[in-house]
């Protein structure tokens, strides 16, 4: 049987930036490696996060950060999943 030896233990840094139009959110943690949307099967544990992201998010990319990558993503007020307008007739 083979021997199961968990992830290394990697560091994030989260940060939020409040803009007029939204909120935009910064993620940063030490791979290097660019973010990818993955379609396919959940089960291949890589890039499904960034579907999410992509659902998500007004606009979103990564840039260099301390010699790994900081990911960011544009969150719009009042807009859902693929810019729908969800601000008339939402609970406050």
């Amino acid at each position: 049987m083979p021997s199961v030896t968990p992830p290394p233990q990697r560091c994030y840094e989260l940060e939020l930036v409040g803009r007029s139009d939204g909120v935009r959110i910064y993620v940063a943690d030490g791979p290097a490696s660019r973010p990818a949307v993955v379609h396919g099967s959940p089960i291949v544990g890589y890039g499904i996060g960034m579907r999410i992201v992509q659902a998500l998010a007004a606009n979103w990319g990564a840039d260099e950060h301390h010699g790994g990558k900081r990911v960011w993503a544009d969150l719009a007020i009042g807009r859902g999943p693929s810019g729908i307008d969800e601000s008339e007739g939402s609970a406050p």
